[in-house]
């Protein structure tokens, strides 16, 4: 289960905690992490989390797309674990 405070913040954790979550802005990303951030975000809505932008959207992977589209959801990735 997620920490509450960052479910408030809108920060997205995939894998294990993090510690300096970035933007994402660079134009490098790729669609599959996009969705999985979406998808994330989408299931705290649900969950109970705030929506973290004013929107008409009722869906939560609406509202969470608004959110990204916004930049919004913020995340970090983490280097791959040493066999």
């Amino acid at each position: 289960m997620q920490d509450r405070s960052l479910v408030e913040r809108g920060i997205v954790m995939l894998g294990r905690l993090m510690t300096q979550p970035t933007n994402i802005s660079a134009p490098e990303e790729s669609k599959f992490r996009i969705i999985l951030l979406i998808a994330g975000r989408a299931k705290q809505i649900q969950a109970g989390a705030k929506p973290l932008v004013h929107t008409l959207a009722r869906k939560a992977t609406r509202i969470a797309r608004e959110e990204f589209r916004a930049g919004l959801i913020l995340y970090e990735i983490l280097p791959a674990a040493a066999p």
